[in-house]
């Protein structure tokens, strides 16, 4: 961090940004973003904060990677990059070290009156923002960033992005799986693993992850877990293939357009009307199978769920727009 910014804390907010420098969020409908009037623009996006079981909010900082390039393709300018994170280290559309005039916060879809504050968790993602964009069904977390800016920013860039081993060659008998995210997600369970060794025996089956997460013991199954960011990353971009649940992992592996991405929903509920505060670790049940579509406004936690994705659940049969785990 530069002298001018006193560090990252645990709430995410405090002491992060100099109370001389406005914070403008996501515009309310009506409101346009005088971008001419500003020369050195900050890019904000969620902290990281670790705890024992990981470190959190890949995905959330990961899903706002595709913002930088969208920007600079529609105004001409380079973002500054606030908190300096790791995985944007190679994003050419950021520049460091450098004090911002003002900051525009791309974390939460919704205006922020005054400074950047902590807010209770159920109010992070409100519905009716999320229902105020022009179309039921989104085409990318990308658009949805880009349209509460500026409803009229065009999208160059759909996915997150890495900027780093993009050419990488594919090695076509491999596989990476995650198993389990946050303590917040439930996992893969044995019949998954059933499942995935003998439609993968002839694969290369590496699993990467968290200390805790979810696995068995079997020689077909390289566990590498706790590997530094960009290990991970490598890891993922030269696989042919990804198998994960809703965690940051995927995210990353949205960033290699290349690798084919299978994600099975083991997760609980996250529809708009679902009060989160009241998760008790229940999974995915029939009905909200059947209700899900990624992209669908109505589902709290679109963004995570890209179109190019193919999605399964835990049941024998196909479920909406889900197939059998047995298929994956």
């Amino acid at each position: 961090m530069k002298n001018w910014c006193m560090g990252i804390n645990e709430k995410f907010y405090d002491n992060l940004i100099p109370e001389d420098i406005p914070i403008v969020a996501s515009m309310e409908k009506g409101d346009t973003w005088e971008v001419d009037k500003y020369e050195k623009i900050g890019f904000w996006y969620r902290p990281t904060w670790t705890t024992k079981w990981g470190t959190h909010a890949i995905g959330d900082r990961l899903n706002r990677s595709h913002f930088p390039e969208n920007f600079y393709k529609n105004y001409g300018k380079k973002l500054i990059d606030i908190l300096e994170d790791e995985m944007f280290e190679h994003n050419p559309y950021l520049i460091r070290g450098e004090k911002p005039e003002i900051v525009y916060d791309t974390l939460l879809p919704y205006p922020l009156k005054g400074r950047l504050k902590q807010y209770p968790l159920n109010d992070f993602l409100p519905a009716e923002l999320y229902r105020d964009l022009p179309v039921g069904t989104v085409s990318s977390m990308a658009d949805v960033c880009n349209y509460f800016f500026d409803s009229n920013m065009k999208t160059y860039l759909r996915h997150p992005r890495l900027y780093k081993y993009e050419d990488i060659e594919t090695k076509q008998n491999k596989v990476v799986i995650n198993t389990q995210g946050n303590v917040v997600c439930t996992g893969f369970n044995a019949k998954t693993f059933e499942v995935l060794l003998e439609n993968y025996k002839n694969y290369e089956i590496v699993q990467i992850g968290g200390e805790h997460d979810c696995y068995v013991e079997h020689e077909k199954i390289e566990r590498k877990l706790n590997l530094p960011f960009w290990e991970s990353a490598k890891e993922i971009a030269e696989a042919a293939i990804y198998i994960g649940v809703l965690t940051g992992p995927y995210e990353i592996a949205k960033c290699y357009p290349k690798v084919r991405k299978k994600i099975i929903l083991f997760q609980h509920p996250l529809y708009t009307d679902y009060d989160i505060t009241q998760y008790n670790g229940e999974r995915w049940d029939i009905n909200d199978l059947e209700r899900f579509h990624p992209g669908h406004r109505n589902f709290l936690e679109f963004q995570w769920c890209d179109h190019n994705t193919e999605y399964y659940n835990e049941h024998d049969y196909d479920i909406g727009v889900t197939m059998s785990y047995k298929k994956i």
